[in-house]
């Protein structure tokens, strides 16, 4: 019933799943599906770990097919030096909280920052777009990334905070963070949106943040999410918003 379900919602409305208006923050909310990185009219977010790794040979440290592993390939063109330059100067004033010793870690980057460090990395091509770089994990030793949802809402919270500083009023297309390789296993796919959307409008009552949040969901993540809770969810948000499913 469920695959029919979103089998019709792709006839009939396309990428486009559901939409709502929150009035009282004077934002728009639309999950969808697709590809993060076809939203080029858009901000993206890019879950890190906390050692903003970012080597993706042989898949050792960071997965290719991660969200940050795409980011190096589709948006640096696979130019590492660059990417870790950009972190680099957007951590200059940022206290890390710790050293790794080579022993312990022989790979990968060993200074830690705070879970919820948010760095704003400028596209040198596209002027006023960013790529919000998030640690909303941490790396272990052994280079697994494991994540909480209280984790994961004080990084949402951070998050904001850079968007309305630095984002330029411009759209914002975020993935379903903590569905992949961080491991929030606690929270179901519709829990993640809700939450998203929830320290979204919260951020939004202090002063504006983006008109328009996109929610990218990869058509594989799909049955995880139960469309008919996160319309519940978030009509749930805004009593003054009048949403409308797709």
């Amino acid at each position: 019933m469920l695959q029919g379900l979103w089998s019709r919602l792709r006839e009939r409305h396309g990428a486009e799943l559901l939409r709502h208006e929150f009035h009282s923050a004077r934002a728009t909310l639309v999950v969808k599906r697709g590809d993060l990185f076809s939203e080029n009219d858009a901000s993206l977010v890019a879950g890190f770990g906390d050692t903003f790794d970012t080597a993706t040979e042989n898949d050792l440290v960071i997965s290719r097919d991660s969200v940050q592993g795409q980011l190096l390939h589709r948006v640096f063109g696979g130019d590492r030096a660059l990417l870790d330059r950009q972190l680099r100067r957007g951590l200059r004033t940022v206290e890390p909280t710790g050293r790794e010793s080579v022993r312990d870690q022989p790979r990968g980057k060993r200074l830690r920052y705070l879970v919820g460090t948010v760095v704003p990395v400028s596209l040198a091509e596209q002027p006023g777009r960013r790529v919000f770089a998030v640690a909303y994990s941490r790396q272990g030793l052994d280079l697994v990334a494991r994540s909480t949802p209280e984790e994961l809402r004080f990084s949402l919270g951070r998050f904001w905070e850079s968007v309305a500083r630095h984002g330029l009023l411009r759209p914002v297309a975020i993935p379903l963070v903590g569905a992949g390789l961080a491991r929030v296993t606690a929270l179901e796919g519709h829990e993640v949106i809700g939450m998203i959307a929830e320290t979204f409008l919260h951020a939004c009552r202090d002063r504006p943040v983006t008109p328009e949040l996109r929610i990218v969901v990869r058509p594989e993540d799909l049955r995880r999410i139960q469309l008919p809770e996160v319309a519940r969810l978030v009509e749930g948000l805004d009593t003054g918003g009048r949403g409308r499913g797709r």
